[in-house]
């Protein structure tokens, strides 16, 4: 894969995106003269409890169901219904299992990225079977995933405690390591024609764009 630099310094970026949308009457944003109409004006969707360390991965199926990890305690998936209902999806996942990024294939089946026990899992959304579909005692702690090209996936794996990463594919129940000497390796996505994948180091404040070869 071919790796071009991005983005630097993508947190400037990520401030300028977060902010309010105003009308394009105003270039420049000041936040001293904030005069403008705001368009949108966000707010809770639905109320699940107390805010867990581990709250995130959120993921949308095809019906439109919302899912994420731990929201109630570490291991535990939920769901969000179209009608805005919040169920307990996965009380715990088995042998330890702590769940962060979560991924549809084309045929629904649900991907989770489990950071405690170095797997990738698959879930059958009817019946709630949780199996491992790939393991590498070598990760450090596989954290988000992306999936393109009949469930072939890539997974972030960073290091937190040295600001370090690694980047893995995962294809056909088999996992290969990529890369392993960048820095800490989080969000990943593949643009939607699935000829780029980008990939995020959070500390250092990049983003790589990988080409991805047929």
């Amino acid at each position: 894969m071919k790796r071009t630099h991005y983005v630097k310094q993508c947190f400037a970026l990520l401030y300028l995106f977060s902010m309010p949308l105003f009308s394009q009457d105003r270039e420049i944003y000041n936040p001293g003269l904030i005069t403008e109409e705001i368009y949108y004006q966000p707010q809770d969707y639905v109320y699940v409890g107390a805010y867990t360390k581990g709250l995130e991965g959120p993921a949308v199926d095809n019906q439109g169901n919302l899912y994420f990890v731990n929201p109630l305690h570490r291991g535990s998936i939920d769901k969000v219904d179209i009608q805005g209902n919040f169920t307990l999806f996965i009380k715990h996942l088995p042998q330890g299992s702590v769940a962060n990024g979560i991924r549809f294939g084309g045929d629904q089946q649900m991907f989770l990225a489990d950071y405690t026990n170095h797997n990738i899992l698959t879930v059958n959304l009817s019946t709630k079977q949780v199996k491992v579909y790939a393991h590498d005692s070598l990760m450090n702690q596989p954290n988000d995933l992306a999936i393109c090209c009949n469930n072939r996936m890539f997974a972030s794996d960073p290091n937190w405690k040295d600001s370090s990463g690694q980047l893995w594919k995962a294809e056909n129940g088999k996992l290969s390591l990529l890369l392993k000497d960048l820095g800490t390796t989080n969000g990943i996505e593949v643009s939607p024609d699935e000829k780029t994948l980008y990939v995020n180091e959070s500390v250092q404040r990049n983003i790589w764009a990988f080409d991805l070869d047929a």
